[in-house]
């Protein structure tokens, strides 16, 4: 990765005010969710067990929610989506795909699907933990409405894979040395 790109597109403006921090927080959610959602078709196709397609379904459907609701947020802001990249959600998903093809066809890459989309919707908590905290700074509560509700669905996401990952790993085919 060239780090002196993504710099200069990242840097294109300064960051002097609480609301400079929220936009930057909220575009890099932005890239995050579109980065997921890109992600998540291929891993569909690859998942080996119904359970795990099936909430890969659900999650797609959560992730243009997601986009969509964060739109609105820009369009309150009158702000465009650009100019934030989240590097570490974009390395999270290409060390998913490299793990789960290692795997490829079996129980075994369902579970290691699921173990990094846990950490990867752990990232995005904490991402819009820190986006609410900074729409409240900044006294905007409609957008902190929006990304309370995103919160909780991004949460609503972790404790699924949770269970899914407790299923997964307690399978006796899993177990087998």
């Amino acid at each position: 990765m060239d780090w002196n790109k993504t710099e200069r597109k990242t840097d294109m403006k300064k960051i002097t005010n609480m609301k400079d921090v929220m936009l930057q927080q909220i575009r890099s959610l932005y890239d995050a969710d579109r980065t997921i959602y890109n992600s998540l078709p291929l891993l569909r196709e690859k998942a080996y067990s119904q359970d795990l397609k099936e909430f890969i379904d659900e999650e797609m459907e959560e992730k243009l929610r997601q986009q969509h609701r964060m739109e609105i947020i820009f369009t309150i802001l009158k702000e465009d989506t650009e100019g934030q990249i989240d590097d570490v959600m974009r390395c999270m998903a290409k060390s998913q795909k490299k793990l789960t093809s290692q795997c490829a066809g079996s129980e075994l890459s369902d579970t290691m699907m699921i173990i990094t989309g846990r950490a990867m919707a752990t990232h995005q908590i904490n991402g819009y933990q820190t986006a609410v905290t900074c729409a409240v700074s900044v006294g905007y509560p409609d957008i902190t409405r929006l990304l309370r509700r995103a919160l909780r669905e991004e949460k609503g996401i972790e404790k699924k894979l949770g269970l899914l990952e407790e299923l997964h790993l307690n399978s006796e085919s899993l177990v087998r040395v």
